[in-house]
């Protein structure tokens, strides 16, 4: 798959949901960097296209209550 920066990952095998933040293409050998929160630690690593794929990932819709009459 052709990931760009704003794509919301998990790797395949399991773990949190990733924002990727670059895609880097070195002589023809790709790599993806993810970031993700461990509490409020942020974390980021570099992962092999491969070993992502796709979340179906919805923001949160804000729900207001009707007016009582």
């Amino acid at each position: 798959m052709n990931w760009k920066e704003g794509d919301v990952v998990r790797l395949k095998s399991g773990g949190p949901a990733m924002t990727v933040e670059r895609v880097k293409d070195k002589q023809g050998i790709k790599s993806i960097r993810c970031s993700w929160f461990d509490g409020s630690k942020k974390m980021d690593a570099l992962f092999h296209p491969d070993a992502l794929m796709a979340v179906d990932f919805r923001p949160p819709v804000a729900v207001v209550a009707a007016p009582e009459s």
